[in-house]
């Protein structure tokens, strides 16, 4: 069988110490448009699930990941 290698990332912070003005702007303008992708395409998150509790791929998180 062929092995095939994706990475699927998502990058977003802000640095320690950044004014709270600038948390909220980045909130509002970043966290609702991918959301709203994500919530367009349910069955892309419940494939990631399934095979990540198959063990075929590995999380990679920083801080609070998903509680899948």
């Amino acid at each position: 069988m062929r092995t095939i290698t994706t990475v699927f990332a998502v990058h977003n912070h802000q640095p320690v110490g950044n004014f709270p003005e600038v948390f909220e702007e980045a909130c509002q303008r970043s966290s609702p448009p991918f959301l709203e992708v994500f919530k367009r395409h349910p069955e892309f998150i419940e494939r990631m699930k399934t095979i990540v509790h198959r063990g075929q791929i590995t999380k990679l998180t920083e801080g609070e990941g998903p509680r899948w």
